[in-house]
């Protein structure tokens, strides 16, 4: 499970500064979590499917308007 690290620490054999996101045994977790050295991490937030299928024979979206030269003035 990953967890966060609130204050600077020694963990997972190693020296840890606040923000570190780590995956550490549970004993060693508890320990940490009891003197607020740490806390459970977030999960990361799903990201949004897009379609990007623009103008593709299986996009159900309307294909793009082409652009064209305006023309000349014959006068």
């Amino acid at each position: 499970m990953p967890y966060v690290i609130l204050k600077p620490t020694f963990a997972g054999g190693a020296r840890r500064n606040a923000g570190d996101v780590v995956d550490i045994a549970e004993d060693e977790a508890r320990n940490l979590l009891a003197m607020g050295r740490i806390d459970v991490a977030a999960p990361p937030p799903k990201a949004e499917v897009q379609d990007r299928s623009v103008g593709l024979q299986a996009s159900t979206t309307a294909a793009p308007k082409k652009r064209v030269r305006k023309a000349k003035d014959a006068d």
